[in-house]
């Protein structure tokens, strides 16, 4: 587009905000946040505040609608006719720009980004503590629905120079560990996993161990063994230095199969063990369940194979 023409597309975005109510300024400025589609509840969660109340949000949107600000989009859910789907909205990228300086310049923008990453943290952690339970598929395709979301968020923390924001991103990417694996996206995963490494203090800390033992277990399924070892066992390493029973146990489970990967299948057996005992005294169904799925890999005779943990298979 000539420098010309995009003036000229500014001036008419420009012009239609001055037309725009306080409300509809405010609310377009807000939504700038979202990378992709969304729906009138996430709308509400992000974006209502003392001076936009969640009861008008609703009416608003309708009324950005009706001025071309927003459009119309709607991610499918699969098994729900089209009349029962929720509506979801998003900008055209003009558009959305023009919103994010006008977000940048309310002086709200902080508290915004914060609500936002809040929300897509509370439903990663959510995903990730009900991974084995029948709402898992409904969770999971939520979570792709919103998938260009979860990368905004990851994106604002991660690209913040406060620690504490990092930290959020750091929790936020080790809450989605299972959702890297079950979308296939093992290598977005791992990019996030360095982003994770590369920006927390390189003291031990439980975000640290975490994104460590996930990369783990992401790099292993790719076949890259002598890395992710070293990353399992680095990983486990911290969950023993802080006594955090529950890392030291998904660490000695994700370096089962790292070591598998390897051919150390000796080492892959002692890990694998450990990792149970850990597991069961903890009651962790999720990571006996994945603990199990290791053990398949492993050659091991009849006489001597494990039976599968009842608590790993049951409801």
């Amino acid at each position: 587009m000539s420098d010309g023409r995009h003036r000229t597309l500014r001036d008419a975005i420009g012009w239609s905000y001055e037309l725009c109510t306080d409300a509809e300024r405010t609310l377009w400025a807000r939504l700038s946040v979202f990378a992709g589609a969304f729906n009138v509840a996430a709308a509400r969660e992000v974006c209502a505040s003392a001076d936009l109340d969640a009861d008008d949000i609703f009416e608003t949107i309708i009324r950005l609608v009706d001025k071309s600000v927003l459009v119309r989009a709607q991610p499918a859910a699969a098994g729900l006719p089209d009349a029962d789907q929720p509506a979801w909205y998003r900008m055209l990228d003009t558009i959305h720009e023009f919103g994010s300086e006008m977000l940048g310049a309310s002086g709200d923008e902080t508290s915004v980004r914060e609500r936002f990453v809040c929300r897509y943290l509370g439903k990663a952690q959510y995903f990730a503590e009900h991974l084995t339970d029948t709402v898992q598929l409904e969770r999971f395709r939520e979570l792709r629905r919103e998938h260009s979301n979860l990368r905004a968020a990851l994106l604002y923390t991660l690209d913040d120079e406060q620690c504490e924001q990092v930290r959020q991103g750091a929790e936020l990417a080790n809450a989605l560990y299972g959702y890297w694996h079950m979308s296939g996206l093992l290598r977005e995963g791992r990019y996030w996993y360095r982003k994770v490494l590369d920006r927390l203090p390189r003291t031990s800390s439980p975000e640290r161990g975490w994104a460590l033992a996930s990369r783990g277990y992401l790099g292993a399924m790719q076949g890259e063994a002598a890395e992710r070892v070293a990353d399992a066992t680095a990983g486990t390493e911290i969950g023993r230095e802080l006594g955090d029973h529950r890392l030291i146990g998904r660490g000695y489970n994700y370096l089962t199969l790292a070591l598998t990967i390897a051919d150390r299948y000796d080492e892959a057996k002692v890990a694998a063990a450990k990792s149970e005992r850990k597991l069961e005294a903890l009651g962790d169904r999720t990571g006996l369940a994945i603990l199990d799925c290791h053990w398949a890999h492993l050659p091991i005779s009849p006489a001597t194979r494990r039976r599968p943990s009842a608590t790993a298979r049951g409801p």
